[in-house]
């Protein structure tokens, strides 16, 4: 978290053995200001695709933004725990509805 804008551009996921990372090719660098978060969002469906993955996959992604300068920042995700909150949210709304 900062206190100052920052534009990063999404880079990719992958999983922790594969070499690439995939990355639809729509998305563009977005501004995102202190306090706020990215407005867009990486389709489940693009994820589950690229990486041949499903719900039940009990590994790791790996999620990677790059700074304008080209430094990478990446978060290692917990796949299954991920789709539990999924999950768990849409419980919830569908309860509210």
């Amino acid at each position: 978290m900062s206190d100052k804008s920052l534009s990063l551009e999404f880079y990719g996921v992958k999983k922790p053995d594969d070499e690439m990372y995939s990355r639809p090719c729509d998305l563009k660098p977005e501004v995102v200001n202190a306090g706020e978060f990215q407005t867009k969002s990486l389709e489940l469906d693009f994820i589950q695709n690229s990486l041949n993955i499903n719900d039940s996959y009990e590994g790791d992604i790996i999620s990677c933004f790059a700074e304008p300068d080209g430094r990478l920042h990446c978060e290692v995700i917990s796949w299954k725990e991920e789709m539990s909150k999924f999950k768990k949210l849409n419980q919830n709304i569908k309860a509210m509805h």
